[in-house]
């Protein structure tokens, strides 16, 4: 009796376990589909009451790379120099003065034909006399001769040779012949090159004597190279030009 009720229980779970797995239910469930980690995409396309469409494969996009714009470098850009600038005299301030003493002159036409020079220009100018050593200009002279007589013999000759303008000079305890006095040195550098053409020594000295000499005292705001330039070469002599103090020589 306990095996017929265990068979009929094992055919009730039997029937039950078919109904449930195997039988096909009667509710429609809609199909879940999961997500693809696939490359491709599947297009399903289903008709009405009709047989299944075959799966047709879509092509992805192409993945186009980002387009990046060109960049052009910028032409380096150069600094432009910078140009110094000159720098003007600002209202109220006082112009800076400059001295200049130029001399000595030996002759008054000289140092007032030179004042006038730096007059124009611009320049304030004084002029100034002092006593001194007068510059002549350059003496020739023949060699020493030990007596008057040897020398006097030379003055003879060089009178013979058209050379008149001569005379005997005696210093201490010898004696010359003086050819000369220049005031410029190309005059006297052809008495010498004539003496010596005749077979006599010569040499040249400057010759001074006591008188009075001139000076000019220049004021300007600008360059005292300017002031020199304009010195001209009076008649040979050396003329000199110095920096000094205004205020020290009351100009």
């Amino acid at each position: 009796m306990r095996n017929f009720f265990l068979f009929v229980l094992l055919i009730n779970l039997l029937a039950l376990a078919y109904q449930s797995w195997i039988l096909e239910p009667a509710v429609s469930v809609a199909p879940d589909f999961a997500a693809q980690d696939v490359p491709e995409l599947l297009q399903v396309e289903r008709e009405k009451d009709g047989p299944a469409a075959v799966p047709v494969p879509m092509q992805a996009p192409p993945i186009q790379a980002p387009v990046v714009p060109e960049v052009v470098p910028a032409a380096p850009v150069q600094a432009a120099a910078a140009t110094p600038e000159a720098q003007p005299q600002l209202p109220g301030t006082a112009a800076v003065y400059r001295c200049v003493r130029i001399g000595p002159f030996a002759q008054e036409k000289d140092v007032q034909s030179v004042q006038t020079e730096l007059q124009g220009q611009g320049a304030t100018v004084q002029r100034s006399a002092e006593a001194g050593r007068v510059w002549l200009g350059y003496w020739v002279q023949s060699a020493a001769y030990p007596s008057r007589q040897a020398a006097e013999a030379a003055r003879k000759k060089l009178i013979a040779k058209d050379m008149p303008d001569v005379y005997v000079i005696a210093e201490a305890s010898e004696y010359r012949v003086s050819l000369g006095v220049f005031r410029l040195r190309s005059s006297a550098e052809q008495v010498v090159a004539r003496a010596q053409k005749l077979g006599f020594s010569t040499r040249t000295i400057e010759r001074f004597q006591p008188g009075t000499n001139f000076w000019l005292l220049a004021k300007t705001t600008g360059d005292p190279a300017v002031l020199k330039d304009a010195v001209p070469n009076v008649a040979g002599q050396i003329v000199r030009s110095q920096k000094v103090d205004c205020s020290a020589n009351g100009i």
